[in-house]
């Protein structure tokens, strides 16, 4: 006898709702390993990240060998090997890691990758691609400030940075986001994948998600406005503060 579909409709939610609950657990203690290995292995940084990387490596391997729908794999495969990727990059560049920094980025890779693509968070919550694309404003934002200090001559952090750095932050984040379009624009040049929904939408997709990207990154003017004119310093200003700190003016 089939279950009616109000009770069919039930099961599912509850389902995904243990699922996404699961996930963010192993998210956090994912998180939580890393920072007890950046604390406690400083001195064994080379070997921690050597095992890191082939177990993760062994693990993507698996998870891309078994049935299922590509892009649910992706999904898991890329939260599987971003650990590896950021210690190295902080290895490559001789960088000290900032948890709070840390923190910022696991929660992107968890909303947009877990939640939109491993959970299909994208078809069965309303604009959550938008949601994710804004919030990519505000992370590559984040990113854009860091570079200009990375590029500014002394690289200290002034009260009179205030309208240079939005300036930039503003800029690097919409370069970020027309670089993805170019590259899923170049998708649908090669394969017969359409990542921009152009048959569907024309460029309304393309052009809306820049628009949700320029308002991520938007919403951080206000930390910005804080920390320049009040002096003081919020989350994300916070985490933008240590990294400068430990990594651009010599951990002082």
């Amino acid at each position: 006898m089939r279950k009616p579909k109000v009770q069919q409709r039930t099961e599912r939610r509850i389902s995904a709702a243990l699922r996404l609950v699961m996930v963010a657990v192993l998210l956090l203690a994912q998180i939580a390993l890393v920072i007890v290995l950046s604390d406690l292995l400083k001195q064994r940084m080379a070997l921690a990240y050597t095992v890191l990387q082939l177990l993760a490596g062994v693990v993507a391997m698996r998870i891309w060998s078994r049935p299922g729908a590509t892009s649910y794999k992706m999904g898991w495969i890329i939260l599987v090997l971003f650990v590896p990727v950021v210690w190295l990059f902080y290895k490559l560049f001789k960088l000290k890691p900032v948890n709070q920094l840390g923190t910022i980025i696991f929660a992107f890779i968890f909303l947009a990758y877990t939640i939109g693509e491993v959970l299909a968070g994208y078809y069965w919550i309303p604009h959550f691609d938008k949601v994710c694309h804004a919030l990519s404003g505000t992370f590559t934002g984040i990113l854009g400030i860091i570079m200009y200090y990375v590029l500014k001559p002394g690289r200290r952090m002034e009260r009179g940075d205030f309208a240079a750095c939005t300036v930039f932050m503003l800029c690097f984040a919409m370069a970020i986001a027309g670089m993805w379009e170019i590259g899923e624009f170049t998708i649908s040049l090669v394969t017969d994948l359409d990542p921009q929904w152009v048959e569907g939408t024309g460029v309304t997709d393309t052009m809306t998600d820049m628009i949700a990207c320029l308002i991520g990154a938007l919403a951080l003017i206000p930390s910005l406005t804080i920390f320049y004119k009040k002096n003081r310093a919020d989350v994300i200003m916070g985490a933008v503060e240590s990294f400068c700190e430990l990594n651009l003016n010599g951990g002082k």
